[in-house]
């Protein structure tokens, strides 16, 4: 759902609202892909604590770059980015 403002000028907290279900879903989506993993446990008793994490960490990292550069790339187009 667009904003219907500039991207650098909207309050943190609409921002967050606009955007909080999808990474809601994408985090309850690592938790998933965690519980597979606890399956294969033991398979995996040499490193068990470290691959619950790869998933999260991925996850976490993909997202948080996702958004970051569509916000960027959004507001370059929009031309809401000017030289100071």
């Amino acid at each position: 759902e667009p904003l219907g403002r500039p991207y650098l000028t909207t309050p943190v907290l609409r921002i967050v609202r606009a955007r909080v279900v999808w990474l809601l879903v994408l985090a309850v989506s690592a938790l998933l892909t965690v519980q597979v993993l606890g399956i294969f446990e033991a398979t995996l008793e040499q490193v068990v604590t470290l691959a619950l994490f790869i998933p999260l960490l991925t996850g976490t990292a993909g997202n948080t770059g996702s958004q970051a550069a569509t916000t960027v790339t959004r507001a370059l187009a929009m031309g809401e980015v000017r030289k100071r």
